[in-house]
């Protein structure tokens, strides 16, 4: 699911990105540039309820059952690794049971992190070297489906999902919005 979403979340970035250049105005480039940054920075939002997701399910298949309580703290301190807005005395309370994934996708969410990482790693791929990222995303979405996607992306896009460049290259595609 991760590869087929990563070519929609492209598409969503790309026309936030097109109207927050194009704009005239400079309310509205502002308020494209934030639509922009929301999206993208969605990616650390699901990160950590994929992870908490992940503690939830292993703490249980270790026989350890988890309270409300219990569950609460795990949450601060794994959301805290990606937002000020968590840890001790905070503010945020019970976010664990919001996402609706948890209850009816079980385990589905780390699909959106891949996936937004992959559309952000286009883009940063756009970004640096836009006539060769459009020939190699055109095979790649030409190719069909002959691998698993891991191989495809490495056979075309020369990503790697083990490799700390495809963070590293969302990250960047990220801060360059932050500070223009």
């Amino acid at each position: 699911s991760y590869f087929t979403e990563s070519f929609a979340m492209l598409s969503q970035l790309l026309l936030l990105e097109h109207l927050y250049r194009s704009s005239r105005n400079d309310n509205d480039r502002r308020y494209f540039l934030g639509r922009l940054l929301d999206d993208a920075l969605e990616v650390y939002r699901n990160a950590y309820e994929s992870m908490i997701e992940q503690q939830i399910y292993d703490s249980v298949g270790a026989g350890r059952t988890l309270d409300a309580d219990a569950i609460e703290r795990l949450t601060q301190q794994t959301a805290a690794r990606f937002s000020t807005w968590f840890g001790p005395e905070s503010e945020r309370q019970y976010a664990w049971v919001q996402p609706i994934q948890f209850f009816t996708r079980p385990l589905y969410r780390v699909n959106y992190v891949l996936a937004r990482l992959l559309a952000l790693g286009y883009l940063d791929q756009l970004h640096r070297d836009p006539t060769g990222f459009r020939t190699r995303y055109l095979q790649l979405l030409r190719n069909g489906y002959d691998a698993p996607p891991d191989v495809l992306l490495q056979r075309f896009m020369g990503i790697d999902l083990r490799n700390e460049s495809l963070v590293n290259g969302a990250v960047a595609v990220i801060a360059a919005w932050m500070n223009n």
